[in-house]
């Protein structure tokens, strides 16, 4: 190890070097038996807990720091995030345990990046378990982006193993949806007529109807059809006999006494959930313009109903010869008369001149109607753009209208009402 100094060039490499050859290591942590030496200053200058140990008032006396609550992988993954910033995530659980770790030692950066990866890793296997860890941390972006999945791929979920392990609190919420993608409530007749039988099998003394009881309540019975209620409903333990028979009279004659015990008198179907629904501009006259990488657009706009805002489609450069550039373009969300912003998204990296970029925003923003928002393109590449001007102000994609109220550039260096903005991305809001 002689001159190891001038063997690694760059400061991630040293610091690797120095954590896993125990060179100038001045702490030690105890995990499962095993001794792991490291550097008081890396774990400060990440971690305010690392910091308020070391550097406090009242710093720990140089001995074995015993962790008991982190596994030794987990507790390796995070050394490596310190001392490398890197992170190799392998499934939501493994996001999970580091998530808890980085919480443990409040590194935000870290927690972000697993959050990051649960949110691209979501499915109907896992999002009941991810939702239920979201709440418990109080992430309420990924609980946002769980809803939205059970919305969009409820059937799937609903048949999955994991569905008889949600907790009651998550059932409740679940059923609150109106917008479920769904062919009946059969659909979730039936799911939570399974989730209270398996339930109710590992509590000898509660039937499933006793477990299900207040579920039962937001279930829209009367939306079934017969054949239905004889198929599905009939043998169902969720509900009694005297109950069976007001759902069946109930929906042979819609004039009939209101049920009792709670029962839910809605009448109308739950809606269809679109992943997304995109709204494009009207734009004219479009021309060239040449920006120096310092400019941006500000759309000020409204919408007549809510929507869960999620991203935008972006005018690209353009370019006689076909090929490729380096883009770099950042999207910021907020109210208009304010400087503060509730969502952005960004895109840096090779793109194609003369197409469209989709840039996604980090979080599902939804949108109140009649209030004014601001939408600000920073165009941070030199180059020359397709820009038009947006004549017709609203824009209309089924019962949803966004009212572009005006579009400008930095310093009015572009015309009034012109713009790189091609289309919004949104969806039906949760």
């Amino acid at each position: 190890m002689d001159d190891w100094q001038n063997n690694v060039k760059s400061l991630a490499q040293r610091a690797k070097f120095l954590l896993h050859n125990q060179i100038l290591c001045d702490c030690t942590f105890l995990l499962s038996g095993e001794e792991i030496k490291c550097h008081k200053l890396f774990l400060a200058s990440t971690s305010p807990v690392f910091y308020t140990m070391f550097y406090g008032q009242l710093p720990q006396p140089d001995k074995p720091i015993i962790i008991t609550d982190i596994e030794e992988n987990i507790f390796h993954d995070m050394l490596g995030y310190i001392y490398e910033d890197k992170l190799e995530l392998t499934n939501y659980k493994h996001a999970c345990q580091v998530y808890n770790a980085a919480q443990k030692y409040i590194i935000l950066p870290l927690q972000q990046s697993c959050l990051m990866y649960m949110k691209k890793c979501l499915n109907h296997e896992n999002v009941i378990h991810l939702y239920e860890f979201a709440k418990f941390h109080g992430e309420d972006d990924l609980a946002k982006h769980c809803l939205k999945e059970i919305q969009l791929n409820t059937s799937n979920i609903l048949q999955s193993k994991a569905f008889c392990y949600a907790s009651f609190t998550t059932l409740n919420t679940i059923l609150d949806l109106n917008r479920l993608n769904i062919s009946s409530e059969m659909e979730l007749i039936k799911a939570i007529d399974k989730w209270a039988n398996f339930n109710s099998s590992k509590k000898d003394t509660m039937s499933p109807k006793i477990i299900a009881n207040e579920l039962i309540t937001k279930l829209r019975l009367l939306t079934v059809s017969q054949n239905e209620f004889f198929t599905g409903i009939s043998d169902s333990r969720l509900l009694n006999d005297s109950e069976k028979l007001a759902v069946l009279m109930r929906i042979i004659k819609p004039d009939f006494p209101p049920m009792e015990n709670g029962l839910c008198e809605k009448k109308i179907k739950r809606k269809p959930c679109k992943a997304k629904s995109i709204s494009t501009l009207d734009i004219q006259d479009q021309r060239e313009a040449r920006f120096d990488g310092s400019e941006w657009f500000t759309s000020i706009f409204t919408v007549n109903t809510s929507i869960d805002l999620i991203g935008v489609v972006i005018n690209l450069q353009i370019n006689d010869m076909p090929g490729e550039y380096k883009e770099n373009i950042m999207v910021k969300v907020g109210m208009a008369n304010s400087q503060d912003y509730f969502t952005e998204g960004s895109l840096y990296g090779h793109v194609k001149y003369n197409s469209k970029a989709e840039i996604l925003f980090n979080t599902i923003s939804t949108l109140d109607p009649f209030k004014e928002y601001s939408m600000h393109i920073f165009l941070c590449t030199s180059g020359i753009y397709a820009i038009g001007t947006h004549s017709q102000r609203i824009c209309k994609d089924a019962n949803v209208e966004i009212d572009f109220l005006s579009h400008s550039s930095w310093e009015r260096s572009h015309p009034w009402n012109t713009t790189v903005l091609s289309s919004i991305i949104y969806t039906d809001p949760i």
